[in-house]
């Protein structure tokens, strides 16, 4: 309140009136848009970072399913690789077939033990036109009815492509334990002539081809279920060979 006295002017100031705070309200609004412009500005950052976060995930896994589609890729191939050269192999392994085969001897003693003599022509062909063939010893096993009728083993030999080897042996067993039964019905078999035989060649095998050179590759030949008959009538029952093969 002004009061005019004498040409002097005085200000009255109302105690029941609040101060002004024109300044202490200037400079909270400076404090609120400072405020409000740091937490936009957070925001923001957060925003940035959060952003930067989704393109290095989305980057990483774009990097870890190209990685795995790489090696996926190259894991196929060398598979298709492995069994193409597995099958190349197995296209070059022998034939083997058996020639003769004739028992020359079956008998029991009181004891029931077993004495055998077997007489085996086993042929062995190279039948590739461009590997040559090494061998390691082989072991020969003749059976029938369950019964081991003979063992033998050929030495160390090798073929060049499309070599024949025949393989002449006796094979003899005395005082072996056995199952008479067995042996009876062998001997009824051989007075029928319906003996069936299981003939088993097994080894290691090496393969040559110019400078490439594959060694000691397991592999066997099965020759299941001959008859005596078709032997007589002069027929040469072939085995199954394979590598890696069990009896």
């Amino acid at each position: 309140m002004e009061e005019s006295r004498q040409g002097v002017t005085v200000q009255v100031t109302n105690p029941d009136k609040p101060p002004r705070r024109t300044r202490r309200a200037s400079f909270d609004n400076e404090f609120n848009r400072r405020s409000i412009k740091s937490k936009n500005e957070s925001f923001h950052d957060l925003e940035v970072l959060d952003f930067r976060q989704k393109i290095g995930r989305s980057c990483w896994f774009m990097i870890c399913a190209w990685a795995s589609i790489v090696a996926f890729t190259i894991l196929i191939v060398l598979l298709f690789v492995g069994i193409s050269y597995l099958a190349f192999l197995q296209s070059g392994l022998p034939n083997v077939c058996v020639r003769q085969l004739n028992i020359a001897k079956l008998e029991l003693d009181p004891q029931d033990k077993l004495s055998t003599s077997v007489f085996l022509l086993l042929r062995i062909t190279n039948k590739s036109g461009k590997l040559s063939l090494v061998y390691s010893p082989l072991d020969v096993l003749v059976k029938s009815e369950g019964i081991t009728l003979g063992e033998n083993r050929i030495d160390n030999f090798s073929q060049k492509p499309h070599d024949e080897s025949d393989f002449p042996m006796t094979m003899e067993i005395t005082n072996a334990d056995t199952d008479k039964h067995a042996v009876h019905e062998l001997k009824s078999d051989m007075d029928a002539k319906e003996v069936m035989y299981d003939v088993f060649a097994s080894g290691k095998i090496g393969f040559k081809m110019g400078d490439l050179e594959m060694a000691n590759v397991p592999f066997v030949a099965s020759c299941r279920g001959i008859k005596q008959s078709e032997i007589n009538l002069g027929r040469r029952p072939e085995c199954d060979v394979h590598m890696f093969g069990f009896r």
